[in-house]
Order: structure tokens, then C-alpha cells, then sequence
């Protein structure tokens, strides 16, 4: 297989790892924020990774040859239930990582995740959390961080404007509410016309 030339062949060589090793994984954050609202950059690719602690093995040796990945580091961080981050050897691209366990609400947004292209001139396709999923996630990580993040607000404001009508609202408003984030859903779909 040729090295990536670029970030985005970097992760599509990286999703196809997790997917021939029977992982799941979704990208989310930033990038999935770029490929379902408005374009903006993003040093970075975050992805939740349904991965348990002794498939670690398997995975950094299918890393080896274009990814940095510390077996050690990784399944400490898999056990304590904290991020972990791989980097592609030739790009300096740096791929997040945010291990999920299976039944919690992370899991069940995989469950609704969606296979996308990323690259125009490439039919490979890789999954990326659902638009609600997105944005919901969005909604908390806004409230988390105090309601100051402007970026956040407008990968907010931006996956609604682009995914208008084709987002399942109803969907929306339920998982807002048991989030505790309904309040914040209610102004930015004010502040944002369908």
C-alpha cells in the first residue's frame, strides 16, 4: 500500500486497520463538524473506538509500519478510560482517540453512525458519528466547557444550517433533554433558519 500523501489518506489507511481488525470506531469532533456543516481547518481527526484492552497488541502491530502507537501508554489509558493518541509517521498527523465502553451512551451512537466519503476524488469511505450524534456532543462539550467556546457554537450553527430538514428532530429534542442540554438546542435552532 502507497504512504498517504495527505492527512485525509491518513486516517482512511487508519479506519481501514480498525476495520480489518474488527474494531469500531467513529470520527467525531472537528472533522466530522467540517463534513457535515462548513469548512474550516482541523489539525487533528478525533475518533470514539470501541476497543478493549487486549486487542491493543493487534492493533499497534498493524500500526507499526506508518503509525506511531505505545502499546503501554495505550492500555493504560484504555483501563483508566482516558484518551490515547497514534500519529502518522509521514504526515505528523495526529489521530485522537477516546476509548467508549460497549452499552454506554457513546456505544449506542455507534449504532447510528454513517459510512461517508471524505475525499471527493475517492470512493473509500470511512464512519463518522450521525449529525444528531454530532451534534448533541457538541451541545454537551459547549455546556462543559462553560458556554464560552465560539468554535463549538458555530460547528453548531453550521451542521444545522447545512443539515436543515434532513436532521431527525425529534430525535434531537429527546436525547437534548436527557442530556440536559434541550435549552441550548432550543436557541441555536432559534439562531439558525431551516
Amino acid at each position: 500500500m502507497p504512504t498517504p500523501a495527505d492527512p485525509f489518506d491518513a486516517l482512511l489507511e487508519f479506519a481501514a486497520i480498525l476495520e480489518r481488525l474488527g474494531i469500531d470506531y467513529a470520527v467525531v469532533g472537528s472533522l466530522a463538524s467540517i463534513l457535515y456543516g462548513e469548512v474550516r481547518t482541523t489539525q487533528d481527526a478525533d475518533l470514539v473506538v470501541l476497543i478493549a484492552a487486549d486487542r491493543v497488541d493487534a492493533l499497534t502491530q498493524a500500526l507499526q509500519k506508518a503509525f506511531y502507537a505505545d502499546s503501554d501508554s495505550i492500555r493504560e489509558r484504555i483501563h483508566d478510560g482516558r484518551s490515547f493518541n497514534v500519529l502518522h509517521l509521514e504526515t505528523m498527523f495526529k489521530l485522537d482517540l477516546f476509548p467508549i465502553a460497549a452499552g454506554s451512551l457513546d456505544a449506542q451512537q455507534l449504532q447510528r453512525r454513517r459510512r461517508i466519503r471524505i475525499k471527493p476524488d475517492s470512493d473509500r469511505q470511512i464512519w463518522v458519528i450521525s449529525p444528531e450524534d454530532l451534534l448533541l456532543q457538541k451541545l454537551r462539550w459547549f455546556r462543559r466547557g462553560g458556554e464560552v467556546s465560539d468554535q463549538q457554537w458555530r460547528d453548531i450553527l453550521g451542521v444545522m444550517r447545512v443539515q436543515g430538514d434532513r436532521l431527525d428532530w425529534r430525535l434531537l429534542e429527546t436525547e437534548a433533554a436527557v442530556l440536559q442540554v434541550g435549552d441550548l438546542l432550543t436557541r441555536a435552532r432559534s439562531q439558525t433558519p431551516l
